[in-house]
């Protein structure tokens, strides 16, 4: 729903429960459609305490080595019955989401996580921000932020995630009945609606533009004479 209040979107005294699904995979493009990589799946539980603190947990992680033919590329479905699961070894201790203006602002983990244990919190939390009041946008003559009587807009803004700061483009527009009938699994969960209105939220994040970009490296030693983002 689109509001002025700044509230976010989580109810008080709710919890909701997330299927969580992440891939990061690698290939030789043209040369061939074999890809490289990793799957986690974990669920995710949110409840609201108030309107600025979220309360959250990850648990029932498991992730496999993915290493196979996908000719449809990155849109290329992996079913579990095709992948060998593990475990995933994250503690499962709850965390905090400190929220300002309906918006993420601080992540509170007990000291003992480790660091690649809070990345992946990081990774999966980022996905839950959602800047439907422009709060973020970059100040331009062209931008158009939503508010209760033109729900509609569209608008670039800097957004911090576990991959730097960059530049994300915002596309907002409420759905229509006629797209929800057509396509019902955009709205799983109707009722949720209240007296609101249902809304398609796009998110497209430039690499190619940002303040600050996290590098990530493998397999390479310290000598290696690397371009950042290359």
């Amino acid at each position: 729903t689109v509001s002025a209040d700044f509230q976010h979107n989580w109810q008080v005294g709710n919890e909701y429960t997330y299927l969580v699904r992440s891939r990061t995979l690698t290939s030789l493009g043209d040369l061939s459609d074999v890809h490289t990589g990793i799957l986690i799946k974990a669920l995710l539980t949110v409840q609201a305490k108030d309107s600025n603190v979220l309360a959250a947990k990850v648990w029932n992680g498991q992730y496999a080595r993915v290493q196979q033919s996908m000719p449809d590329g990155w849109e290329t479905e992996i079913s579990d019955q095709m992948l060998e699961l593990r475990d995933l070894p994250i503690s499962g201790k709850p965390f905090q989401i400190r929220m300002k203006h309906g918006l993420i602002r601080d992540l509170i983990v007990d000291r003992d996580v480790p660091t690649w244990e809070v990345n992946i919190l990081k990774s999966i939390v980022g996905q839950l921000q959602v800047d439907t009041q422009g709060e973020n946008a970059v100040k331009v003559n062209s931008v158009q932020v939503p508010t209760d009587d033109e729900p509609y807009a569209s608008f670039k803004a800097m957004e911090d995630s576990v991959g730097g700061k960059c530049e994300v483009l915002y596309d907002i527009a409420p759905l229509s009945d006629f797209v929800i009938h057509r396509s019902p699994e955009l709205v799983p969960m109707p009722t949720l609606k209240g007296d609101g209105r249902h809304m398609e939220v796009i998110k497209i994040k430039n690499f190619d533009n940002c303040d600050q970009r996290i590098n990530y490296h493998f397999g390479m030693t310290d000598n290696s004479r690397l371009e950042p983002g290359t």
